[in-house]
């Protein structure tokens, strides 16, 4: 849980950073999670659970990024 807390806090979820998530504030974190989670799996082609290095070269590229093998 201390993790959520700390996406919470940094992602701008918390109105009033009182350490506190009040109901729309969870609700605009759970739909954020919901988002990043719709994200992985659009990367996470082979449905491991894992972005893997080919995997991780598509989500690279995606964001106009291009690095080595060596890179990654």
């Amino acid at each position: 849980m201390l993790s959520v807390y700390v996406v919470a806090i940094d992602d701008g979820c918390q109105d009033d950073r009182s350490g506190v998530l009040e109901m729309s504030e969870l609700q605009r974190l759970w739909e954020e999670l919901v988002t990043w989670k719709s994200v992985f799996h659009q990367f996470d082609t082979d449905d491991s659970g894992y972005i893997e290095v080919s995997e991780l070269k598509n989500v690279f590229r995606s964001v106009g990024q291009l690095y080595l093998i060596h890179d990654i």
